[in-house]
C-alpha cells in the first residue's frame, strides 16, 4: 500500500515538531521594530518580548522573569550554561572546582561543551545510568564523593530531564539535592521534557535549565535559558548587551512570543496529550506483538520503566534483531513514514548510539534501534498504516 506524499505519516516528533501553523497567525500586524529602539514601535516590540518572558516565568514557575533569557535553541543554552557558569562562579578558596560531571546519556550539546572546557584544565567525569537508563541519586553522590576524596571539587553537574532516545524521565529534584549538598551547580537540559512532563523550577531548584522551541511546534532557531537568581553566568557573545548582557544580538521578539504561546498550549494540555499518546502506544505495542508471532524479524519495545511515570509515552524506543535502524528508517521512508534510528543529531552517522551503550546490556542490539515518536497530532490511522508497513518489512 503506497500513500500519497501529501499523506506522509510523520512519527519523528522527538527530532522536531512540525510548525503549528495557527501560531503564524500571530505574524499578522505583528510589530516589526527592534526591541532595543526607543521609539514607540520599538517599545511595543520590547513589551512583546517582556510579555513572553513573563509568560515563561509563570509556566515554568520560575522565581522572577529576569531569570528567563532567550537564545537560539537548546544547543546555545547548553553551551552558555556549561561554559558561562564555571568561570563566573569560580571559588575564591584554596581548592579550585576543576571537575565537570555529566550523565552518560547526555545530549551532545552538553558533552561537547564539557569537553571544550577540558582544554582549559577541567576534568570530565561521567555518572553512569543503570540498566534501565536512570541516573540514581546514590550513584551521583558516590561520584561526587570520589572527586572530593581525591582532593578536588566538582563545579557543575549536568543531567537531562528526559532522554531523547530511550525516553527515561530522570529524578531531577533528587539529583539537584545531591549536587547542592556537594556545593556543585546543576544544569538541566529539558529540551525533550517540555510538553511531556511538568517543569517546576521552584520545586526542582536547578541552577540553570535549557529549552528549545522547535520541539513543541514553535519556530526553529529559538530557545530559552533559565538561570536562577543569584547565579552568575559569563556571556559567550558580546555586543549590544541584550538579554540583560548575557546574550547580545537583536532580540527575536516574534520567535520568543510564538515559543511562549506554544509552551502555554502544551502545558495546558499536558495530561490529555500524554493520555492520547498512551493509547496510541498501547495500540502500537499490541499490533507489533501480533506481527511478531509469525514474522521473520522480531521488533520489541524497549520497556525500561519502573512505573508509568518514568518513561514518556511520546518517545517509543524499539529494538530489532536482524534489521539495522538506518535500514528501517529508509524502508519506512519509502512508504511515506518518518521515524528515526536515534538522536536527530546522529542520524547521518553510522556509529552506535552511546546512549544505548550506556545501558550496558549485552542483550540490546545497538544497530537495530528504532525510535518512533508521537504527539497529540498523531492519529489512530497513522499507527494502523505504520503497523501495516511493519508487517511487510518484518515478514
Amino acid at each position: 500500500m503506497q500513500k500519497p506524499i501529501k499523506d506522509y505519516v510523520y512519527l519523528d516528533y522527538a527530532a522536531t515538531h512540525p510548525l503549528k501553523l495557527d501560531l503564524l497567525e500571530e505574524a499578522r500586524n505583528f510589530c516589526f521594530a527592534n526591541p532595543s529602539s526607543l521609539h514607540t514601535p520599538g517599545r511595543d516590540a520590547f513589551k512583546i518580548l517582556q510579555d513572553a518572558r513573563k509568560m515563561f516565568c509563570d509556566l515554568l514557575n520560575a522565581h522572577n522573569p529576569s531569570e528567563i533569557y532567550f537564545t537560539s535553541g537548546g544547543t546555545e543554552s547548553a553551551n552558555t550554561a556549561i561554559k558561562g557558569l564555571l568561570p563566573a562562579n569560580a571559588p575564591k578558596d584554596d581548592i579550585p572546582k576543576t571537575h565537570i560531571v555529566v550523565s552518560s546519556i547526555e545530549h551532545k550539546a552538553v558533552i561537547e561543551s564539557a569537553l571544550f572546557l577540558k582544554r582549559y584544565g577541567y576534568k570530565i567525569d561521567y555518572v553512569k545510568c543503570n540498566k534501565q537508563g536512570f541516573i540514581l541519586a546514590d550513584d551521583l553522590d558516590r561520584c561526587l564523593s570520589e572527586i572530593e576524596k581525591s582532593g578536588d571539587k566538582c563545579a557543575i553537574v549536568a543531567v537531562m530531564a528526559l532522554n531523547n532516545e530511550i525516553s527515561t524521565i530522570q529524578p531531577v529534584k533528587e539529583l539537584v539535592q545531591v549536587a547542592h549538598a556537594h556545593h556543585s551547580l546543576f544544569y538541566c537540559d529539558a529540551v525533550q521534557a517540555l510538553g511531556k512532563i511538568p517543569i517546576d523550577l521552584k520545586d526542582w531548584e536547578v541552577d540553570a535549565l535549557g529549552l528549545s522551541a522547535h520541539k513543541i511546534g514553535a519556530l526553529n532557531g529559538n530557545g530559552l535559558l533559565y538561570i536562577k537568581s543569584g547565579t552568575k553566568c559569563q556571556p559567550l557573545v558580546y555586543g549590544g548587551g541584550q538579554e540583560n548582557g548575557l546574550r547580545s544580538g537583536t532580540s527575536n521578539h516574534f520567535g520568543s512570543h510564538v515559543f511562549a504561546l506554544a509552551a502555554k498550549d502544551v502545558s495546558k494540555n499536558l495530561d490529555s496529550i500524554n493520555l492520547h499518546c498512551e493509547q496510541l502506544k498501547a495500540q502500537l505495542i499490541d499490533g507489533i506483538a501480533k506481527i511478531n508471532r509469525c514474522a521473520k524479524y522480531q521488533l520489541n519495545y524497549l520497556d525500561l520503566q519502573i512505573d508509568s511515570n518514568t518513561q514518556s509515552p511520546q518517545i517509543l524506543p524499539f529494538m530489532c534483531d536482524g534489521i539495522e535502524g538506518n535500514d528501517f528508517v529508509l524502508k519506512l521512508d519509502s512508504k511515506q513514514i518518518a521515524v528515526s534510528s536515534g538522536s536527530a543529531c546522529s542520524n547521518h552517522s553510522n556509529s552506535d548510539s552511546y546512549v544505548l551503550r550506556a545501558l550496558n546490556n549485552s542483550k540490546l542490539n545497538n544497530k537495530g534501534f528504532l525510535r518512533i515518536s508521537i504527539s497529540q497530532e498523531t492519529i489512530n490511522s497513522d499507527i494502523d498504516y505504520l503497523l501495516e508497513c511493519l508487517k511487510d518489512i518484518l515478514s
